[in-house]
């Protein structure tokens, strides 16, 4: 019953049953049974909470805690199928983690190392009729993959001299949100479009930059 809102260095909770913000969002994480430095904190796919500490990546559901690698930074996870863990870190680089056992099984890279400071602003996820999606986001271009979950390998969908902002699923079509309109994906026939600017009721049109979209 939490929204959590992270920001640079700073995370804000509403408590969605008295839709109020917290006022110690630290007696919050207590209650985790976490008394370690908290880093970071994720939500997965299940709205489960993750925290990140120096010992790892602690689940708040089963209580136990996972390894992450030392020297770059985990940028974003989730859990996929219910038995793999996923960890996307700023390089590009993603590993597959049993979900019992904790044993690394696979990793891989989106894109050549070359290519990393390129897209390593921001990550967002997207668990899609059994296939998982990515935007990542650099200083300028972004790229969107799919994730092929029998080779853990990447398929690039698009990539934009500007930034992706989000997405959301629709009748089985990605609606992409970017900085000049919004694209879409269709997940049946894989075919791409580009909205650059949106119709008026008035009849004008208007060209802006799109932050999220929803569907009512």
């Amino acid at each position: 019953h939490h929204l959590w809102l992270k920001d640079t260095h700073s995370v804000t909770c509403v408590n969605l049953t008295t839709e109020r913000f917290v006022d110690s969002v630290g007696d919050v994480l207590k209650e985790f049974g976490v008394e370690e430095d908290i880093q970071d904190l994720f939500v997965d796919i299940d709205n489960v909470v993750w925290l990140m500490t120096n010992k790892g990546l602690y689940c708040v559901e089963s209580k136990r805690t996972y390894p992450i690698r030392k020297g770059v930074e985990l940028q974003d996870m989730d859990v996929f199928q219910e038995k793999y863990l996923l960890l996307f870190y700023n390089n590009g680089l993603m590993e597959v983690l049993d979900l019992k056992t904790g044993k690394v099984l696979a990793d891989s890279r989106a894109y050549a190392k070359e290519l990393a400071s390129k897209y390593d602003r921001s990550s967002v996820l997207m668990n899609a009729e059994q296939s998982l999606f990515q935007l990542r986001n650099g200083k300028d271009e972004s790229i969107m993959m799919k994730l092929d979950p029998q080779t853990w390998q990447w398929k690039t969908l698009l990539q934009l001299p500007y930034h992706m902002n989000n997405f959301t699923l629709q009748d089985s079509v990605l609606y992409i949100p970017t900085s000049y309109g919004y694209y879409t994906y269709d997940l049946k026939t894989e075919q791409t479009t580009h909205v650059e600017q949106l119709q008026m009721a008035t009849g004008d049109k208007l060209l802006t930059d799109i932050n999220a979209m929803a569907f009512d």
